[in-house]
């Protein structure tokens, strides 16, 4: 043989085994095929229904098809998504876009770039609760229950409250132009965006043994704050603290487990029973405060302000005074998703550390009062015990436990 030529005889045995190859391998990849798609299909039966899914894809491509404008395929996905969610029935389970993630993020980090003013919806008004100390928006002079009425001229009376924080948001060094309604005055007040720090406990001295603490979230700083407010108010001659928890709505979970461990000696805090029945109880490991502490508590007090106040009382280191709390005894996950949306998810419901339910139940306070109108805007300037009788009941019940 010359040249590396092959004969007639091996070329016809190269050529079958190449064909059984190829056969085999075609084989191997139908019943492969069919296998996932079996199996595709079965998962696809049990999980959600063929019909159901079936439909799913179908009104997707009629959408797509016959719908008389452009439609972003994207868009429509996730609206797919918030429609899952939705059909849980689960006040507490959203599916955030990218955007109202930030935002959330934002919220819970307590640090933003903006005015410096703390906001809530009342009336179809977005009504300022208080600016926050060292902020352009405390210098420039805004007061608590000025009313925003347009934010650089653009009427925002009705808007949700969320679409307004982000108007009056931007980036530090640039101006806007808030306009309150401050009584039967109409105000136009520019101000300079600046690197904000959101703090979320405020406290003072109520006479020369009575402490106040205010909590009005549970965010990544407060855990660090509240011993540092609780350390000034021992310097300053505190022998027992009013913590005021009215109008917290919650929060951090991990924050307000650690606030908790502060205040209590080794023990349980809070048990957490997920879905399938499994408990987890999580517990404290210190020493605790050696003081005497009365929680004010109200209908805005909710899910980890809850979690803190039920412990305090079930552990036997505070009277609750104030009105039946929210009643949110359950707890959320966040899911980041790829494109930047996330899911907020129920995963447990949380019990007291006697084990009482609080989910649509709330915490009962062992001395009820009623609101005041002072009571509008608790932790602030604007909590004077002269109007507010939760306070003052607060404060008398305190004494009493201190002998004064």
């Amino acid at each position: 043989m010359i040249g590396g030529a092959s004969s007639p005889a091996r070329g016809h045995s190269t050529g079958r085994l190449i064909a059984a190859v190829l056969l085999t391998a075609l084989l191997s990849a139908a019943i492969t095929a069919a296998a996932f798609y079996f199996y595709l299909d079965r998962l696809v039966s049990e999980i959600t229904g063929l019909e159901g899914f079936t439909n799913f894809m179908r009104v997707y491509r009629l959408i797509q098809d016959e719908y008389v404008e452009e439609v972003d395929g994207g868009v429509l996905m996730q609206g797919a998504a918030a429609g899952m969610v939705e059909a849980l029935g689960d006040p507490y389970s959203h599916f955030m876009g990218a955007e109202a993630w930030e935002e959330m993020k934002i919220h819970t980090s307590g640090h933003y770039e903006g005015v410096g003013i703390q906001v809530v919806e009342r009336d179809g008004y977005v009504v300022i609760v208080a600016p926050i100390k060292g902020t352009p928006g405390a210098e420039a002079g805004f007061r608590p229950g000025d009313k925003i009425v347009a934010v650089d001229g653009k009427d925002i009376v009705g808007l949700p409250v969320d679409q307004v924080v982000r108007l009056i948001r931007g980036p530090a060094g640039t101006e806007v132009t808030l306009t309150v309604l401050r009584g039967e005055e109409q105000l136009d007040i520019t101000v300079v965006r600046a690197a904000i720090d959101v703090p979320t406990v405020e406290h003072r001295m109520m006479d020369e043994a009575v402490g106040y603490l205010a909590i009005t979230q549970f965010n990544e700083q407060t855990d660090e704050e509240v011993p540092a407010a609780v350390e000034e108010l021992r310097e300053a001659g505190m022998r027992g603290l009013i913590l005021d928890l009215r109008y917290n709505p919650g929060g951090l979970l991990d924050e307000a487990l650690r606030v908790a461990e502060f205040f209590l000696p080794p023990g349980p805090i809070v048990h957490v029973v997920d879905g399938e029945g499994n408990e987890r109880t999580y517990s404290s490991s210190t020493p605790g405060v050696d003081f005497p502490i009365v929680v004010l508590v109200n209908e805005g007090s909710a899910s980890a302000s809850e979690i803190l106040a039920g412990a305090l009382r079930d552990r036997g280191l505070a009277v609750l005074v104030g009105t039946t709390t929210f009643g949110k005894g359950s707890v959320q996950k966040l899911h980041r998703l790829p494109d930047g949306s996330g899911v907020r998810l129920t995963t447990a419901k949380w019990f007291t550390p006697l084990k009482h339910p609080i989910d649509e139940e709330g915490l009962a306070p062992d001395v009820v009062v009623e609101a005041g109108e002072g009571t509008e805007f608790p932790g602030h300037a604007a909590t004077d015990p002269a109007r507010d009788p939760q306070l003052r009941k607060a404060i008398e019940v305190l004494r009493e436990k201190l002998g004064l």
